[in-house]
């Protein structure tokens, strides 16, 4: 039973959780042993916060997962785990992750609750309303960024919130085209996926994948953002940028990927080094200089 919470609670998407420490790395505040510590805390928080919203999802989904051929082995569609058992599972965790948020400060704890406000509201209701469920997806990872700026005392850059939310975008739009042309019958199990065309999404997955790409380099190249960080070679870091969107966009048109972005995101190698070779030269430039 244990290993069927630990799956209900899914830690592998624990890694979404990284945009929490964005707000860190760019306010070059590593150096400071309370404030990484109480990011650290609301990192943890979003990966009780987000293991909430997992299991209150498969419970509401269970029967509608069972019907799927690949979900149906999730511990409550499977039988492993009861209705009943993923609720208070959820209802546990979610207050777990308040109290975490809380013990940093009352704006730590405003953004955790707002994330899983906002998450019962897609669960219940906005998942089956096309563009308003991605949309809604891209908003809780901007709350990832609030909680490491603004929850732990860290002016909140417009920068980061916008390229959190068009790569939000991106990822979100790029799931519904691999969950629409899947043989698993995905619309089954999302309703707004009957409001999605492919070919619609065949030209928003790469607009969105270019518009990301494009916004990030506005980012590096902004004469402000140079002078705040005291370097001018920020866009090399765009280099590993449009390697990981241009695979990504591969995987999906081509590999059939995308309908479940943690594990395609670590299973594979090159946005594996994308990923590294991206945090690796921003944190030595910034760094360094």
């Amino acid at each position: 039973m244990l290993r069927d919470y630990l799956r209900l609670a899914r830690p592998l998407d624990w890694l979404k959780n990284g945009f929490v420490l964005l707000g860190l790395l760019f306010a070059e505040a590593w150096d400071d042993r309370a404030l990484v510590v109480a990011v650290a805390l609301v990192t943890i928080a979003f990966c009780f916060a987000a293991s909430a919203v997992y299991a209150l999802n498969d419970a509401i989904d269970a029967t509608a997962d069972s019907a799927h051929q690949s979900k149906r082995l999730r511990p409550v569609a499977s039988g492993a785990l009861s209705t009943d058992q993923a609720r208070r599972f959820a209802a546990g965790l979610g207050v777990i992750a308040i109290g975490l948020a809380a013990s940093v400060n009352w704006r730590a704890a405003v953004t955790v609750t707002a994330y899983l406000l906002l998450n019962a509201a897609y669960t219940f209701g906005l998942k089956r309303i096309a563009f308003l469920d991605v949309l809604a997806i891209a908003l809780g990872f901007m709350l990832r960024v609030l909680a490491g700026t603004w929850g732990v005392g860290i002016a909140p850059s417009g920068w980061l919130l916008a390229n959190a939310a068009m790569l939000t975008l991106f990822l979100g739009l790029a799931k519904r085209r691999a969950e629409i042309v899947s043989p698993n019958d995905s619309a089954a199990t999302r309703r707004a996926l009957l409001n999605y065309h492919p070919r619609l999404l065949d030209w928003l997955v790469p607009a969105t994948a270019l518009g990301t790409f494009g916004l990030y380099l506005a980012f590096s190249l902004d004469s402000a953002i140079m002078r705040q960080h005291g370097t001018n070679l920020l866009w090399l870091t765009a280099l590993f940028v449009a390697l990981g969107l241009g695979r990504y966009v591969f995987l999906v048109f081509r590999r059939a990927k995308g309908e479940n972005p943690a594990r395609d995101l670590v299973g594979d190698w090159i946005i594996g080094l994308a990923i590294l070779g991206w945090i690796a030269t921003t944190a030595a430039l910034l760094a360094i200089y």
